[in-house]
């Protein structure tokens, strides 16, 4: 018997948020290019307002968007949209601000100018890690379906027996360093 076939996967929902229109274009492109739907905006106020509007899986932040700043965005994002995967990018990479990122939730760091085999490993890496989210999920509604938890009754009918026989069984003794106790 074959299998029923699945949908192909929805596209990869993608925000970017750079100060910069030419960045931002750029990246569109080569995002498009990996089959995803994309988003782009220019400030904090704009990414909060388009995440308001759409669900997206991913998002691409520029670490520093004129007067705003791209650090103090991240939590604001995560917490509008649990479980989104967020890469900053910035043309002033250091040690301290990508530790920063990542602490604060960012899944990467790209310094620019980034490569577009770069941005092809963040959206695979965003879609494998979707991709597991949803295998869990099903794997965990299919245990609930399998074996739910049991009532008090249920449970109540399996133990009978177990007391039953516990009651005819002769008393026990226990024994602790050649004491034995009754």
């Amino acid at each position: 018997m074959a299998e029923p076939e699945q949908a192909p996967p929805a596209p990869t929902r993608v925000l970017v948020v750079d100060d910069e229109r030419n960045i931002r274009k750029t990246l569109a492109i080569c995002l498009q290019g990996l089959g995803c739907a994309v988003t782009e905006v220019g400030s904090t106020d704009a990414a909060l307002e388009a995440l308001g509007r759409s669900a997206f899986d991913l998002a691409f932040v520029d670490l520093r968007l004129g007067k705003e700043d791209g650090l103090s965005l991240l939590p604001k994002l995560l917490a509008a949209r649990p479980g989104l995967d967020v890469v900053m990018i910035t043309a002033y990479a250091a040690v301290d601000t990508a530790v920063e990122a990542m602490r604060r939730g960012a899944k990467d760091y790209l310094p620019k100018p980034f490569t577009p085999a770069q941005i092809r490993r963040a959206v695979e890496q965003a879609r494998g890690r979707r991709e597991m989210e949803t295998r869990l999920a099903d794997l965990e509604g299919r245990l609930a379906d399998a074996a739910p938890e049991p009532s008090l009754e249920l449970a109540s009918a399996l133990m009978r027996p177990l007391f039953s026989c516990a009651g005819r069984a002769a008393p026990a003794r226990a024994c602790w360093r050649g004491r034995c106790i009754s």
